[in-house]
């Protein structure tokens, strides 16, 4: 219900249904006098949280509705306007601020301040066209008040959804006349914003959207009853839905469609069925079947039967209604006419003579004797607007009440409160008049009521003479007639008795009375003194009492006037005055602030003398006269009103009398709030002691907590004084010693706090608060106080870190000794030597650590071995970091060089170091333990929100404790404190990001983590270049003294290995401070290691010592890097692929991706690419595959031709052209190669070695296959080669020197090299020896070989044998390098010289490296190995053997005369299968 009137008689109505059966009957209260909301709903919150059951059932208006929902869902409304936020903010929904109701209605935008305000505003265009009422309606109802916005939009229409409303069948608004409209509401929101005002849509869309996305959380009812609802719009109606979800029978909607006469709402009961369908039923369905599920909505209820009215009346109104639904039947819901059982006469038209106005022949003529009476409080004048009721008042002065048609509405709900006096509605009925007057004459429409004749015409009214012609009905052009129709309508049925209609344009008027007659509803009577006297009712001053405040509740004050004035109500009379002032003051509150506080003074005034305190006092507060009203409620209003004093006062900055007003409330939070605001710190105390004296158990722990709070307001003042003294006499009063410590954390008072945990003998807690400052060895004392032993030891060592790293003017490592470190070390052992004895050894150990003193080698690695034992990271670290140290800082002189073979570096560095020595092998591996530390921290830093494992924990914490960082641990959130922010390492972080926290300063863990990882990176790059540095002079050392290839290749692989992590690193770190050192040593560590892989002297490289080096990572690496390096230039050259060429076949396994890499790289030279092919064929690429046939000859063949090219081409004019090196290399092992197509073959001990890591990087090699045609040519070329190279001496020896070699030192290397393959030509495919006897009759071939290998071969050029006996080349081989003769079929007693492969079951590669390199350093002549190879069946056809790689990596060679029979044929199978190594 909107109207305060129909609340306040069903209130009554209620009380008196409930009291029925009651032993003593409620009396009635002083509802009748209640004016307004506030009063009447003084008992009801402004909140549907708690309402008592005793409320219900709850009659409110639904401005009170707004209200309660308001506070119940969110953020209210009104805190978005400045001077209504902070009376909002922080108050109880069961008592709103004291002005908050004043302020609303200030600021609330109404239809009468819409037109008094807003309206004069708009431009001419929009004031001409259109009415303001029509306006107002379209934004309310259409604009901001329709079904169409959704619960999560603006709650507004925009201006393309709201002009498509013309194509409705129900709209009589053009397109053109929408757009104006929207653009007066685009100027009212602009101007509604700019004053701070809203409307009541502004409301009704804020709580809509506060709904949706929240849940309601208020009492939800049973049963809403929605009366008047036509006076509601469809965006109002749906709140509704919130409140109860009772949506089969919780909801009664009542009203009547042709009375929507009220400003801002169009309305129809068809209208609720469709918003009830789809924001009740709808949105109260749950699950996925929604859309499924059909809604019953309940028939519309006609109440036909009136109670009320006599049958004369309604007749005349269902004439109307027949009206409304013959030219607007969408605007009102087809109903049937109503009936009454009441007989009355009919409806009377006044008509008077001579012309003269009815109301002057009723009103004009006064009995001066006295006995006029005049109309009664229950007869009404009703005109049609503001201007015809003034002009109207003027001519009645008074005789009779003068209301408008919207004004009068609710008048007829005075039924209640006849039926409190008497039970007899026939009594009702002789009340209640109506006196229309000149409605038709006002009309705007005029002559347009003629369209009524056409009406008539079609219903047989009239005939077709042309007096009753009529203009065509347009609904355009007609629009307005509808809002008139509905108009008459209600002024009509605002009558219960009698009638009486007056009108002085009959030409506008004659239409609608024609058709009255025609139907015989009215009948017309002239008026005269005797009509005069019969309509006057005479009424009690009771009445006109009850009158004028029904009048004034409805905010019709000058008629509630004339009311009180006719009861001789004094006190009415001067109450209605006053709030016409408070209206009107606030109608101009913002339009005329001046004028607004005036009247709101006078208004004060006469509230204060006719004893509403209250309003006064109201009055006074909204002109800021605060003090003045505060007074009036603490001295006037009861104590009810005592805390709105308090308000007042507080506003008026009078402390103490708010005080005062607060505690005689018992409103003590406030109370004592303000004494601590305003440092009333006695009287509050005062207030505490004498609450304590009065009050109950209960109370007693409110004031416990009150008082509590206000001690703390006292420590705060005194702390702000910097009083700490008397602060902690407040503090010391606290009741418990956790809320002493809550405050002075919150103070930061840490010095105040750890002074009272250590008089409360709490040195654990005293302990913690010490940390948190930072005073590390403070905390110790209190730790050992409090018998934590362990936990001080730990500190103390912590400190001895922090301290030796960070210490001022140090800059990190090394530990520096400070002046209190030996105290402190022997204060930590002493604090450990009640703890078990693991823990005093751990403390010990650490404490030698961290003194730094000068100790040996084995000392040092003691402790490393004993930290490791403690899982002591910290121990670990610094001691590897020491011991590393030390090997940086001695001379190279100082290395051991006793062996010289790959050995385990930890253990055998572990030796060394006992014995105080150290190696390369000893430095690498306390870098790599160091190095590896060092990497674990870094790692533990990136994700030490996520720390898992244990290790990764304590490195975090190593971290912590080296950089002396502080983690402060509160409930989940962490915060790290730096105990010397001047520490050289912060010079990592960001400045800004470094933000003081009390003595602390303090660093968030991002930056942190930048800074730790920063430091560690700088670090590991910095010692990292220092063992670079040590490596290269440690390798310029072993070149001088000519040591052994062994170490120098070692000392390069693991200098190559360092400068690549270093990168790698750098690359990480994103600092290129040393990219360019490093990818020097990269470099050059690549360019020499490539000479000690394939040295001048090809024997070294294939040393005992040099093999496992060879498979060592560290080598391989190197040499994938070196490839790399070559593929990487665009430029290729037969330098560049003979060199490539060497190190796949040199390198052993590789991976396939570099396989592939390799392959793509020789593209665009056919003999090299396809040899590249072959030996990647069995690598996943995309590259051609070799041509068909067995892997092997592909290979043989394809080398040979890639050799070919390369010895013809012109070496003098190339550029790069293949180096001697590479070219022999790879043509012995195209030799090899051909040679063990034979079975038995022949070959040296270095190119067995080489052949064995040759076949270890060979995909899926099988040899069992018949060269054929092949071979001949390939001899030829390898034969004619060697003859050219040793016979063209000088060309031979331009090459080497064009190839950057010393000739002196390897051209006596080449000739011996060329002769070991001549004899092995003739021992394996039986060239004549002649070829080797002619060679070396020649003197600059024979001179260049050793002298014993010529001797032995110059015996069989003297006896010029046909064939050279295998025993004698063995002698002659033994002297430069071993031969190797597999699986002979000889006597091995014939060689005694060679090295006897019997590979009739060798398997493994080192089984075949134990026989070439035997431990007592005498040549095996046999080895009885595993069976490992199938020959052919039909060994005479083919002397073929089949060389396998076998899981491990192990070559298995086999020899021809050697038959192995097979099992059975599935073992013949199973090797058949046999095609790649495993890697």
């Amino acid at each position: 219900m909107r109207s305060t009137n129909l609340v306040a008689g069903e209130k009554k109505f209620c009380q008196r249904i409930s009291s029925i059966g009651a032993k003593q009957r409620v009396k009635s209260s002083s509802v009748d006098e209640i004016v307004d909301d506030a009063a009447l709903f003084k008992d009801i919150p402004d909140s549907f949280l708690d309402i008592s059951p005793n409320s219900y059932p709850l009659v409110i208006t639904f401005r009170k509705l707004l209200m309660m929902l308001d506070g119940t869902v969110g953020v209210s409304f009104f805190e978005r306007f400045p001077d209504l936020r902070d009376l909002c903010r922080g108050q109880s929904f069961n008592s709103r601020p004291v002005a908050l109701q004043s302020l609303l209605r200030a600021k609330e935008v109404t239809y009468e301040k819409f037109c008094a305000v807003y309206w004069p505003h708009f431009n001419d265009k929009i004031k001409r066209r259109l009415d303001p009422s029509r306006v107002f309606t379209e934004i309310m109802s259409r604009i901001k008040g329709g079904l169409q916005p959704a619960d999560g939009c603006e709650g507004k229409l925009d201006r393309p959804a709201y002009v498509s409303l013309s194509e409705g069948r129900v709209s009589t608004l053009s397109i053109q006349r929408r757009e104006e409209i929207y653009d007066a509401f685009e100027d009212y929101e602009k101007m509604k914003m700019e004053n701070d005002e809203f409307d009541l849509a502004d409301i009704v869309n804020d709580l809509h959207r506060r709904l949706f996305c929240g849940q309601f959380a208020g009492n939800i009812v049973d049963f809403v009853y929605i009366d008047e609802v036509q006076d509601l719009t469809l965006r109002q109606i749906s709140l509704f839905k919130y409140i109860c979800g009772n949506v089969d029978g919780g909801f009664v909607f009542c009203g009547d469609t042709a009375q929507t006469i009220a400003r801002g709402i169009d309305f129809r009961f068809e209208d609720i069925r469709s918003l009830f369908y789809k924001e009740f039923l709808i949105d109260s369905m749950d699950g996925p079947d929604k859309r499924m599920e059909k809604g019953c909505l309940s028939k519309i209820f006609h109440l036909s039967q009136n109670f009320r009215t006599h049958s004369g009346i309604l007749k005349l109104a269902q004439s109307v209604v027949d009206l409304l639904y013959h030219f607007f039947p969408l605007s009102i819901d087809a109903l049937g006419p109503e009936t009454s059982f009441i007989c009355g006469e009919a409806p009377i038209l006044l008509e008077s003579e001579n012309d003269e106005s009815a109301i002057l022949s009723i009103f004009g003529n006064r009995d001066f004797s006295g006995n006029f009476v005049g109309f009664g409080a229950e007869q009404v004048i009703l005109v049609r607007d503001d201007h015809s009721r003034n002009e109207v008042s003027n001519l009645v002065r008074g005789q009779a009440l003068v209301l408008t048609i919207v004004e009068c509405k609710g008048l007829e709900f005075q039924v209640n409160r006849q039926y409190q006096q008497s039970c007899d509605f026939m009594a009702v009925l002789d009340r209640l008049d109506v006196l229309l007057y000149n409605f038709f004459g006002t009309s705007p429409l005029k002559s347009q009521w003629r369209v009524i004749y056409g009406y008539m015409k079609e219903q047989a009214l009239l005939d077709n003479s042309s007096q009753w012609s009529s203009p065509s009905f347009d609904d355009a052009k007609h629009d307005i007639l509808c809002s008139e129709l509905k108009q008459l309508y209600v002024a009509i049925t605002r009558t219960r008795q009698r009638l009486w209609i007056c009108e002085n344009a009959l030409e506008f008027s004659k239409p609608i009375l024609d058709y009255w007659k025609k139907k015989c509803l009215i009948q017309v009577r002239l008026v005269d003194h005797a009509l005069a006297e019969a309509m006057q009712v005479r009424s009690t001053p009771e009445e006109w009492k009850s009158q004028g405040f029904k009048l004034l509740r409805e905010g019709k004050y000058p008629m509630a006037i004339t009311c009180f004035e006719r009861a001789r109500y004094t006190y009415g009379e001067r109450l209605a005055k006053a709030s016409a002032f408070k209206a009107d003051a606030d109608l101009k509150h913002v339009s005329n602030p001046q004028e607004a506080s005036d009247l709101r003074r006078q208004a004060a005034e006469i509230y204060e003398t006719i004893g509403m305190a209250d309003s006064a006092a109201e009055c006074f507060y909204m002109l800021k006269e605060y003090e003045i009203a505060g007074r009036i409620y603490m001295g006037k209003c009861g104590e009810s009103a005592l805390e709105k004093a308090g308000e007042c006062f507080s506003l008026a900055q009078c402390y103490r009398l708010a005080a005062e007003a607060y505690a005689r409330a018992n409103i003590f939070s406030k109370c004592l709030s303000i004494c601590a605001e305003e440092k009333l710190f006695k009287m509050g105390l005062r207030y505490i002691e004498d609450w304590k004296r009065q009050g109950t158990e209960k109370k007693s722990k409110e004031i416990e907590i009150l008082e509590q709070d206000f001690l703390e307001s006292c420590a705060l003042h005194f702390y702000n004084l910097r009083d700490y003294r008397t602060m902690m006499k407040s503090v010391k009063a606290f009741h418990c010693i956790d809320s002493m410590r809550n405050l002075l954390m919150r103070f930061g008072c840490l010095d105040e706090l750890i002074s009272l945990e250590e008089d409360f003998g709490n040195f654990l807690e005293a302990a913690k608060i010490v940390r948190m400052k930072g005073d590390i060895l403070r905390e110790v004392d209190l730790l050992g106080k409090s018998g934590k032993n362990r936990e001080a030891s730990m500190n103390i060592l912590w400190y001895v870190l922090f301290y030796s790293l960070w210490a001022p003017g140090s800059k990190g490592w090394p530990l520096k000794q400070f002046a209190q470190e030996e105290e402190l070390v022997a204060k930590a052992k002493l604090l450990a030597k009640p703890e078990p004895i693991a823990f005093y050894e751990y403390v010990s150990v650490e404490s030698s650590i961290l003194l730094n003193r000068q100790n040996s080698l084995a000392q040092m690695k003691e402790h490393l071995s004993a930290s490791s034992r403690n899982g002591s990271v910290r121990g670990e670290i610094l001691c590897a970091r020491n011991i590393l140290d030390f090997h940086l800082r001695q001379n190279i002189s100082n290395f051991c060089w006793e062996y010289d073979w790959l050995v385990d570096p930890v253990n055998y560095s572990e030796q060394l170091i006992l014995g105080n020595q150290i190696s390369v092998d000893s430095l690498v591996c306390f870098w790599n333990l160091w190095r590896e530390k060092v990497v674990r921290i870094i790692e533990s830093a990136g994700c030490v929100k996520m720390l898992v494992r244990k290790e990764n924990t304590s490195c975090w914490e190593f971290c912590l404790n080296y950089f002396g960082v502080l983690e402060q641990r509160n409930n989940m959130q962490r915060t790290y404190h730096l105990l010397n922010p001047d520490a050289d390492w912060v010079r990592y972080v960001d400045k800004r990001s470094l933000q003081r926290n009390g003595q602390l300063v303090a660093l968030g863990l991002r930056q942190l983590v930048f800074a730790a990882q920063k430091y560690w990176y700088s670090e590991l790059t910095s010692v990292g270049m220092e063992l670079l540095h040590q490596l290269d002079a440690l390798y310029q050392f072993l070149v001088k003294s000519s040591r052994s290839n062994f170490w120098q290749s070692r000392c390069l692989a693991i200098s190559h290995e360092v400068a690549k992590f270093l990168r790698e690193l750098n690359c990480r770190n994103h600092s290129f401070q040393y990219g360019k050192a490093l990818d020097g040593f990269i470099e050059t560590s690549s360019e020499r290691y490539f000479g000690h892989i394939f040295p001048l002297d090809w024997r070294i490289s294939s040393s005992e010592n040099m093999v496992p080096l060879r498979g060592s990572e560290a080598s391989r690496n190197l040499l994938r890097e070196t490839m790399n390096m070559i593929i990487s230039k665009k430029h290729f050259s037969h330098g560049k692929m003979g060199e490539l060429a060497t190190l796949v076949l040199g390198s052993g396994m590789l991976e396939d991706d570099l396989y592939g890499k390799i392959a793509k790289s020789f593209k665009g030279d056919t003999s090299w690419e396809a040899f590249m092919e072959c030996i990647c064929r069995d690598v996943p690429s995309d590259l051609p595959q070799a041509s068909n046939g067995p892997v092997e000859i592909s290979l043989a063949w394809n080398l040979y031709r890639a050799l070919a090219d390369a010895y013809n081409a012109n070496w003098r004019t190339e550029r790069d052209y293949i180096t001697p090196i590479c070219f022999l290399y790879l043509l012995e092992r195209l030799v090899i190669l051909l040679a063990c197509s034979k079975g038995q073959f022949y070959t040296t001990k270095s190119s067995l070695v080489e052949w064995l890591i040759f076949h270890e990087g060979l995909a899926k090699p099988s040899f069992s296959f018949n060269l054929g045609n092949c071979l001949e040519p390939i001899i030829q070329f390898v034969t004619r080669t060697v003859a050219d190279l040793l016979n063209n001496k000088d060309d031979t020896r331009q090459w080497i020197k064009n190839s950057n070699l010393n000739v002196m030192e390897y051209y006596p290397l080449l000739v011996l090299k060329l002769v070991l393959l001549v004899c092995l030509l003739h021992l394996n495919f039986g060239v004549s020896p002649y070829f080797l006897f002619d060679l070396l009759g020649k003197s600059w071939i024979s001179e260049q070989i050793p002298r014993e290998f010529r001797r032995i071969l110059s015996r069989c050029r003297r006896l010029n044998l046909q064939k050279i006996s295998v025993g004698v080349l063995a002698e002659a081989f033994e002297k430069v390098d071993p031969l190797v003769i597999t699986n002979s079929a000889s006597d091995c007693s014939k060689c005694p010289h060679a090295i006897i492969l019997d590979v009739k079951s060798h398997k493994r590669k080192e089984e075949i490296m134990e026989v070439l390199f035997p431990k007592d350093g005498s040549a095996e002549s046999s080895c009885k190995l595993q069976d490992l190879t199938e020959f052919s069946k039909d060994s005479s056809s083919s002397n073929s053997a089949v060389l396998l790689v076998h899981l491990d990596g192990a070559n298995a060679l086999s020899l021809p005369g050697q038959e192995v029979g097979l099992a059975n044929e599935e073992e013949k199978g199973k090797l058949g299968k046999l095609k790649k190594p495993v890697k």
